[in-house]
Parts: structure tokens; C-alpha cells; sequence
């Protein structure tokens, strides 16, 4: 069984939207949780009243998306986990595949599906570890995609139609086997949001399992849907989780000249 545990921050509608598209295509059979992580919307809980079968946990404030998920991760019964964001559309029965993948190769630890852009275009779900010099490609790389460069685009789409086995794959929709979850200590709860998916990947892959990406598997990812509104606070979260991933898996001095760019360019969290 796979138990769904979706992380919830205002925006109900995003929340019944996703269960609604996961439920059209997995009606049963899996056990689902939503984390409510102190949300303001007084439609936090409506959810309940239309999804009488999920299991809703509440935070008395924001914990953060990884305690949040670590949350649910504890009370979940699956012997696997996905991690699924409230902004994710399900437009095909995928679960079942993750799952056989999941039975059939025992050294595969974290498994990742493709996404799109509710308009159908390719999004970047997977890619190599950060460092200092990756991070600098990779920034060049996102602002050719989001300025849709043509040629960029489908360049990195072909390239990204196969399996392969990145360094990470998108907390947005992250699979994982439970009982490893738990025994690498499940998500960073020092990193409040971002790249707490990096550092589980990290840790899994250095565990001895592979991280994959799955092309064949599709996902619709409105990307920051759930995050919209709370951009200054999301901006100093990335950079104070930016810096402690650095501080535990990069050497000291690209730790270093990270401090030195943030502080330079009045980044510094």
C-alpha cells in the first residue's frame, strides 16, 4: 500500500483540486493525509466534509514543509510513501507503476515522475546535486526555460524523455520507500522549505539506492501555486536552506564563497 501525504498552507481549493484528480484515477487503495500546517483560511478543514476518507493532521502554526511532512510520514501505514504537493494535478493512474518499479528493483530508493505545466509544457523535476559551479549552470539553464527559448526547451526535454538517475528528484512528487524514509531519518526539519528534497536524495543515495526519474509517469505541477503570497518569507527560507545544505554535504570552501555571494549581493537570510 502507498499512504499520499500532502502538505496543506491556505489554499484549500489547491488541496481539493489534487485529491480530486488523485481520487479520479486511484479511487482505492491507498491511504491519503493531509497536513494542514496552520493555515489562516477558514476553509482549511472543508476538505473533510468532501473527502470524508482522508486522514487530516493540524498544525497549531507553520512548522515548515519538512516537519510538516515528517508529520505525516509518522502515522503513515504504506510500506511506500509519496509525497505529493497540494498543486499537483493527476490526469493518469500512476501509483501502480511507481509501486511495480518499487517490487521489482530493490535498489531503487526514491522515485521521481516527469512534470508539466498545466499548459502542457515541459518542467524541470530532476538534475544534479547543488554545488557551487552546478548551481550557477543550473540558474543559467531555469532563466532559458522560463524565457521559453525554443530551442533550449526542447533540447532539455529530449533529454529528459529516457530514465535516468539524477542526483535529485522534486519534493513536488517524490516517492519513497517507508521504511528507508524513516531510516535516514526523514527530512531535514532544519530546512523550513527547499532543498530538503536534495538533502533526502543525498542521504538515500549515499545510503546505497539509486534515485530515478520515471518519463513515462506524468505529473501537471502549477509550481508555486502553493506558495504564492508568501514570497519574502519563502526567499529567506530557500537561502537559509541553501547554506545549511552546504554546510552538509559541500566542501568548506564553496560553503564559503556561498556566504561570500549572499553577502555580496545582500541575499544573506
Amino acid at each position: 500500500m502507498t499512504s499520499v501525504i500532502i502538505v496543506q498552507y491556505n489554499h484549500a481549493d489547491l488541496t481539493a483540486h489534487a485529491l480530486r484528480s488523485f481520487l479520479a484515477h486511484h479511487p482505492d487503495g491507498h491511504e491519503i493525509i493531509v497536513v494542514d500546517n496552520g493555515s489562516t483560511d477558514p476553509d482549511a478543514a472543508s476538505i473533510l466534509k468532501e473527502f470524508p476518507g482522508v486522514q487530516l493532521l493540524r498544525n497549531k502554526r507553520n512548522e515548515g514543509f519538512s516537519r510538516a511532512n515528517n508529520l505525516g510520514a509518522k502515522v503513515a501505514k504504506g510500506e511506500y510513501l509519496l509525497f505529493l504537493n497540494s498543486d499537483t494535478i493527476t490526469d493518469a493512474p500512476f501509483v501502480p507503476t511507481l509501486e511495480e518499479v518499487m517490487d521489482t528493483e530493490p535498489d531503487a530508493g526514491i522515485l521521481g515522475p516527469r512534470l508539466r505545466y498545466p499548459d502542457g509544457r515541459f518542467q524541470l523535476s530532476a538534475g544534479r546535486l547543488p554545488g557551487f559551479l552546478n548551481e550557477i549552470a543550473d540558474k543559467v539553464l531555469y532563466h532559458l526555460l522560463d524565457r521559453r527559448i525554443r530551442v533550449v526547451t526542447r533540447m532539455v526535454s529530449a533529454r529528459w524523455n529516457r530514465r535516468r538517475e539524477p542526483g535529485w528528484v522534486t519534493g513536488a512528487a517524490l516517492y519513497i520507500r517507508n521504511d528507508l524514509f524513516q531510516a535516514v531519518g526523514g527530512f531535514d526539519e532544519a530546512m523550513f522549505m527547499y532543498f530538503e528534497d536534495k538533502d533526502l536524495c543525498r542521504r538515500v543515495r549515499d545510503a546505497g539506492f539509486r534515485v530515478c526519474y520515471l518519463p513515462e509517469i506524468s505529473l501537471v505541477h502549477i509550481k508555486a501555486g502553493s506558495s504564492r503570497s508568501t514570497t519574502s518569507v519563502t526567499g529567506s527560507a530557500y537561502r537559509q536552506s541553501q547554506i545549511i545544505y552546504y554546510k552538509k554535504h559541500r566542501p568548506r570552501m564553496e560553503s564559503h564563497l556561498l556566504r561570500l555571494y549572499l553577502k555580496g549581493t545582500g541575499k544573506a537570510p
